[in-house]
């Protein structure tokens, strides 16, 4: 389907000292080939480096606009609240501060979603890249996704950088009071596998670059730099957190889940209460996952109350 000239699509972006590869990202979304116009919304955590410097350069001649409110909510919070506060437009993208797109990754997935009425969430397939910009060997992205209601809260395969969506999507989305939210990423493909469609592009359309400060991925982080980001993943940041997601669910949509699925967020929300609860979830066939560090995560953090 070919794009209408007065679509319009909303990037956002939430930055934190994001000066090393601020600019390679930037430079990769206003360089898109299409017929779209491109908005970026950068809300700023309180970044102590470079960064604004580089987004008020930016904006100086693309239209990139810069919210500030003096708060450090940390990444889920911060991308929420650009997804509750941006205008109007027909499709909406999340990005990360320090990957890159590739050219025609806003093309494809307008083209991809279409004129859809219904919520429609697009994603796409990635490819790993170190702090230079090489590619790395890569035997997750490469995977045969596994996208399920279950699936996704085992092991996110669907990250938010990886997402475009429509109007319909975010006003869905909007419609709800959700306060629970351990990841943005985690509840946008959560809702939208529950009440929407969700379409995967199987081709890499953009690069993932690990290095040591990335929010979740531990790939690019020493060992000990690893399981310190896992302890305070765990016992402080999302202790519990996808307890009360599920719980929230249940009660904002729980009726337009199927039973099975219902069931499976019916334990995990009250997991922390029973230890026969936890050990059911373990042992339930779909707390499967490809990713074999994610899923021994997974268990663990059940089996210790914590998930």
């Amino acid at each position: 389907m070919k794009m209408k000239s007065d679509d319009k699509l909303i990037v956002m972006l939430s930055t934190y000292n994001g000066e090393r590869f601020l600019d390679e990202q930037l430079e990769s979304i206003f360089s898109q080939k299409t017929d779209a116009h491109i908005k970026v919304v950068v809300r700023d955590d309180g970044s102590k480096d470079g960064t604004k410097t580089i987004l008020n350069k930016w904006a100086t001649n693309h239209d990139l606009e810069i919210v500030e409110d003096g708060l450090s909510l940390g990444a889920a919070k911060s991308f929420w609240r650009l997804l509750n506060t941006v205008g109007d437009a027909d499709y909406y993208a999340f990005v990360d501060q320090d990957d890159r797109w590739d050219v025609d990754k806003i093309q494809t997935a307008i083209d991809e979603i279409g004129e859809k009425e219904e919520p429609t969430l697009w994603f796409s397939n990635f490819r790993l890249m170190d702090e230079q910009g090489h590619p790395l060997p890569d035997d997750i992205s490469n995977a045969e996704p596994e996208i399920s209601m279950e699936s996704e809260l085992v092991c996110g395969f669907v990250a938010g950088c990886a997402m475009v969506f429509n109007r319909a999507a975010l006003r869905k989305i909007r419609s709800y009071p959700i306060h629970q939210i351990p990841m943005h990423d985690v509840v946008m493909i959560e809702y939208m596998l529950a009440i929407g469609k969700v379409i995967y592009q199987s081709r890499p359309l953009f690069s993932y670059r690990l290095h040591s400060n990335n929010t979740v991925a531990k790939g690019g982080k020493p060992f000990l730099k690893r399981i310190k980001a896992s302890f305070k993943q765990w016992f402080v940041v999302n202790k519990n957190a996808y307890q009360k997601f599920c719980g929230e669910m249940l009660s904002l949509i729980g009726d337009e889940l199927a039973p099975e699925t219902r069931n499976y967020f019916e334990k995990i929300a009250f997991s922390k209460k029973s230890l026969t609860n936890r050990w059911a979830i373990v042992k339930d066939p779909r707390s499967k996952h490809n990713n074999k560090r994610a899923l021994r995560s997974f268990r663990m953090r059940t089996l210790l109350g914590l998930l």
